[in-house]
């Protein structure tokens, strides 16, 4: 068993890869950032001159419950996170987007709608027992992303910022989701982001990896063989040998 467990470590540490866009991706990228430096180039509060949208995400929407009937297929969220009580400050430990740079949504199939609205941070004078933020009353505006369009997410529309439009004496940010989508056959959104984290897949099949994984080949490799500690670690790596291996070969 030690021997199989060292085996795999290795092996699996030869599998796992980051995925490179293909060429019609590159093309995407290129293009989406040539546009971004044409339109965006003397803003001071995006990221553009050395902007690197190495990031890809597909978001599918379809009728998921085949009823026939539009459903909310994302809730309400942001991409990137900042600190509450202290305006403006970026959670760098808290996000895998890189700070300052905008999500580029490339959309394709039927439309779709997307909705955004201005939120602010529950404090002590709010009513007990509620949680996440308090959205601002009459601030949700939507947009329908038809096919082909590009929808900019600029960074500071996320920001816990001053909005005095919005509210005189709160700090603010902004949200999107709600997405309803489910009678109109499929859409998809092709989400292009500059990242400074990345994931491992299996080369082969570009499946991603389980965390525990990774976890379980770095702390195999560090032990002594015939300790407790090692005999107890190639069990539980053995335990993963049959997804893994699957997850290789599809």
């Amino acid at each position: 068993m030690i021997s199989t467990a060292y085996q795999l470590a290795f092996h699996l540490t030869s599998q796992l890869v980051i995925r490179g866009f293909t060429r019609e991706m590159m093309r995407l990228k290129t293009k989406i950032e040539t546009f971004l430096k044409e339109q965006y180039g003397d803003d001071a509060e995006m990221i553009i001159s050395d902007l690197d949208l190495n990031s890809l995400t597909i978001n599918p929407y379809w009728d998921r419950t085949h009823e026939g009937k539009d459903r909310e297929q994302i809730s309400w969220h942001h991409d990137c996170l900042h600190e509450s009580k202290k305006p403006h400050t970026f959670c760098h430990s808290k996000n895998s987007q890189a700070e300052g740079t905008p999500s580029c949504i490339l959309s394709l199939g039927e439309t779709r709608t997307l909705k955004f609205r201005c939120c602010r941070d529950r404090n002590r004078t709010d009513p007990p027992g509620g949680k996440g933020p308090i959205p601002i009353s009459n601030s949700i505006v939507q947009f329908d992303l038809t096919h082909g369009s590009l929808l900019i997410l600029h960074p500071h529309d996320e920001k816990t910022a001053m909005r005095a439009f919005f509210h005189k004496t709160k700090y603010t940010f902004h949200q999107h989701g709600a997405v309803m989508f489910g009678s109109a056959g499929l859409s998809a959104a092709l989400v292009f982001r500059a990242v400074t984290h990345s994931k491992d897949v299996f080369k082969n099949s570009g499946l991603a990896v389980p965390t525990r994984i990774p976890n379980l080949i770095q702390q195999i490799m560090k032990t002594s063989q015939g300790t407790q500690k090692h005999l107890d670690l190639a069990e539980k790596i053995e335990k993963e040998k049959n997804e893994v291996e699957k997850g290789i070969r599809l």
